[in-house]
């Protein structure tokens, strides 16, 4: 319990200082940092893909919604989930920018209710102009993942 009181807390601070400031990070430094630099890697195996341009198609906004959303999703994962293993891909195809959160964890309940991180998530998917879903089955894990046009970036 206390390691996962440290991951949330990690995340939450991470979060935090996102809404704070601009990021001067590129997406694939922040994603790599939210996976990197919190107590979560020790609770799960974290498996990060990145397929993403050289050249920054996003802008420094777009960067904090997408990383707030990839670290509220990494904090349910460490709340609820009972993961071990959570897979986190970012990729930019010539049509769209897509991030996956992935767990093989517990699923989501189906009489679940959707709190204020959930929402929060919804809520930054729309303002980038893309559509958040979310996949689960009761013990088969969890899926988030966000869809942004790419005529929408930048």
């Amino acid at each position: 319990m206390t390691t996962l009181d440290h991951a949330v807390d990690a995340i939450r601070r991470h979060i935090a200082e996102l809404r704070l400031q601009p990021t001067n990070l590129s997406l694939a430094e922040g994603l790599t940092q939210l996976t990197r630099d919190s107590v979560l890697p020790s609770m799960v195996e974290i498996d990060l893909t990145l397929n993403l341009p050289d050249t920054q198609p996003f802008e420094a906004t777009q960067i904090n919604h997408i990383l707030a959303i990839a670290g509220e999703a990494l904090s349910n994962v460490a709340r609820h989930a009972r993961a071990r293993r959570v897979q986190l891909a970012a990729q930019m195809k010539n049509d769209s920018f897509t991030l996956t959160i992935t767990d093989d964890g517990q699923g989501i309940p189906p009489d679940y209710v959707a709190g204020y991180g959930l929402q929060n998530m919804r809520d930054r998917a729309r303002m980038l102009g893309g559509e958040l879903t979310i996949h689960s089955q009761p013990g088969q894990g969890a899926r988030v993942q966000l869809i942004v046009p790419s005529e929408v970036l930048k």
